[in-house]
């Protein structure tokens, strides 16, 4: 059985902007490895390996010095871009000194770390995403969870339309004999941006009633859905892989402004905590699933192999990283 790469490349959250304060040392884990990060005096962040070249230690117990992080063994000290700038009671710094760095873009109030297995350096960019910055829109709560699953699996599950039904029919009752439909699907090659609607029908008020629910995503980590529910809502759910078998799954909210400022937070808590109802029922299922490279697909599936194909883009080059797509068989 071929199983998708665990790490493909991308941009992905270490964390949001409001969680790194000025002068403050973070540690985590991504990739299978451990990371630090700090964001010094001027604002600037900067994301390492997490251990010091010199004797091993963990930078995480460092602190920032003059927008500098200094290890907490020894004092050596590692500019912005992870060079060794200061080696106590040395009058020169040892030739090569310096700790890995790994590039950062902090956008959309996230600050992302780029990850490519092959070490090669970012091929794609991270968009803006305007309501992130406007004044007309609120900032809301967070969910975090750490998944059983690979970054792929949320992606796929999002254009699963057969699913819903059945497995959140008590928390998204749909109208009888419907499920979702994926509309305008569209595919920029050159910014790896994929958009498309998922179109859902409920009962409403004796009759139906469509719903709408936009998703784009740039490479494997960043997503942005965009909803009209209970008011203009947008969810920057950026996923993270922090081992082979397990994601950092998170959802930050953010709604239209009103001129009720209570109303728009307890809208913003409500339209999270209605999606998230749904996605705890599927953590159940990824929990004990089991990923099947020639799953046997029906019509009513949804666009399973285009979002296969599409993901399949950002493993490394290997040949197993096209068996995932090949093989998929698909019956009526």
């Amino acid at each position: 059985m071929t199983v998708p790469h665990p790490y493909p490349a991308g941009w992905y959250r270490f964390r949001y902007s409001h969680e790194l304060e000025r002068e403050r040392v973070v540690s985590a884990r991504f990739f299978g490895r451990p990371f630090v990060g700090y964001r010094a005096a001027s604002g600037a962040v900067s994301v390492f390996d997490a251990h010091c070249v010199h004797l091993g230690a963990h930078l995480g117990d460092g602190r920032v010095v003059d927008d500098a992080l200094r290890c907490p063994f020894h004092g050596w000290t590692y500019d912005g871009a992870g060079r060794c700038v200061q080696v106590p009671f040395c009058r020169e710094v040892p030739e090569g000194a310096r700790v890995r760095s790994h590039p950062v873009v902090e956008r959309n109030g996230t600050i992302y770390v780029w990850h490519d297995t092959t070490g090669a350096p970012p091929w794609f960019d991270v968009p803006e995403v305007p309501e992130t910055s406007s004044p007309d829109w609120k900032r809301g709560p967070v969910h975090r969870a750490v998944i059983r699953s690979r970054v792929h699996e949320p992606r796929e599950n999002a254009v699963d339309t057969s699913h819903g039904p059945v497995l959140h029919a008590r928390t998204f009752p749909p109208y009888p004999g419907t499920k979702g439909e994926i509309r305008n699907w569209h595919e920029d090659p050159v910014a790896k941006r994929l958009s498309f609607d998922l179109v859902n029908t409920f009962g409403y008020r004796g009759g139906r009633r469509e719903t709408t629910l936009g998703f784009e995503l740039v490479g494997p980590g960043h997503l942005v859905m965009r909803s009209r529910l209970p008011t203009d809502t947008l969810f920057l759910v950026p996923n993270t892989p922090v081992d082979e078998e397990r994601i950092v799954f998170t959802m930050l909210t953010f709604v239209r402004r009103s001129r009720l400022p209570l109303v728009d937070s307890v809208l913003a808590s409500l339209a999270l905590r209605h999606l998230v109802r749904g996605l705890r029922e599927d953590y159940v299922v990824f929990e004990r699933k089991r990923y099947l490279d020639a799953p046997l697909l029906s019509p009513a599936d949804g666009p399973i192999l285009d979002m296969r194909r599409w993901m399949a883009q950002f493993a490394p080059p290997t040949a197993e990283a096209d068996a995932p797509v090949r093989r998929i068989a698909r019956v009526s």
